[in-house]
């Protein structure tokens, strides 16, 4: 594909912005996108090679991966007082240096685990995908 954005069809282009700048969409603007991708395959062809594998595979790669979204108790009701009576419970205080030592102590580790899971994620990708010469992207 041309660097060159000038030659790209309109809807193509807008499919690539909306892609880069926005992480969620909605239902209306997703199926529009669909229909674009599948209207130009020459510009979306990891999108036509995963639409090409069986459904099997996609099936066995979230079940591995997420095993989390195919457990019934994570629908059960949460119980308690409901989140005003829990901030009620906290004290407001001043913010000293140990508290922001303790929040960057936190977000490194959580960056950590975010690291650690994308790691096991494409790895679980390439165990499913590897074969159909389709590459891991976030």
């Amino acid at each position: 594909m041309s660097k060159d954005f000038t030659d790209l069809p309109d809807d193509v282009l807008w499919v690539m912005v909306i892609r880069h700048t926005q992480p969620y969409v909605g239902k209306d603007m997703m199926n529009k996108m669909l229909d674009i991708i599948d209207k130009y395959p020459q510009y979306f062809q990891w999108e036509h090679k995963y639409k090409a594998i069986p459904d099997e595979v996609h099936d066995a790669f979230k079940k591995e991966c997420y095993p989390e979204m195919y457990n019934p108790d994570r629908f059960t009701p949460r119980k308690g007082n409901g989140l005003y009576s829990e901030i009620k419970k906290y004290e407001i205080k001043p913010v000293t240096m140990e508290d922001m030592e303790q929040l960057f102590l936190e977000i490194d580790k959580k960056e950590q685990e975010r690291h650690e899971k994308e790691k096991r994620i494409k790895r679980i990708w390439n165990k499913h995908y590897s074969k159909y010469g389709l590459e891991y992207r976030k």
